[in-house]
């Protein structure tokens, strides 16, 4: 099932270009995971494929090496459901949040916000999308001067 506020939320705080350090923080989380689970990624791909998610095994293979382009949150969940990991481990892996930081994220105001707008009815969710976007708006102004 597609993650739509992921989505939008991505959207609406324009989410940048990946760092090299994310990249290689969500290689070394999946590479862990493999090693641990004794995975292959053609094994990732047929696991996820059955949970009903898509993925490749060679989408899978430039994740490893870091060159994985337009990572969106259907693959981390596609990810995720092949690697048999939570949703939450891979998304922290792929932001680049250090899992000594999961804690600290998982009480801030942020992930709670978005947590709540994943449960919301969709007139609450909507005036939360436009209370991220107000901010987004008023951060970008401030920020160019």
């Amino acid at each position: 099932m597609p993650n739509v506020i992921g989505q939008e939320c991505a959207t609406l705080l324009r989410m940048p270009p990946r760092t090299p350090r994310q990249s290689a923080q969500l290689a070394a989380f999946v590479r862990r995971t493999i090693n641990q689970k004794g995975l292959s990624p053609p094994q990732i791909a047929k696991r996820a494929k059955r949970t009903g998610y898509k993925i490749t095994d060679e989408y899978i293979r430039m994740i490893l090496n870091g060159s994985a382009k337009n990572l969106t949150i259907d693959k981390l969940q596609a990810l995720s459901a092949g690697l048999d990991e939570s949703f939450e481990s891979v998304l922290f892996a792929a932001a680049g949040i250090p899992e000594s930081a999961s804690d600290t994220f998982r009480r801030s105001v942020f992930y709670i916000l978005f947590l709540k707008a994943e449960e919301a009815d969709p007139e609450d969710r909507k005036t939360i999308y436009e209370l991220v976007e107000l901010l987004n708006e008023r951060l970008e102004r401030k920020s160019a001067g």
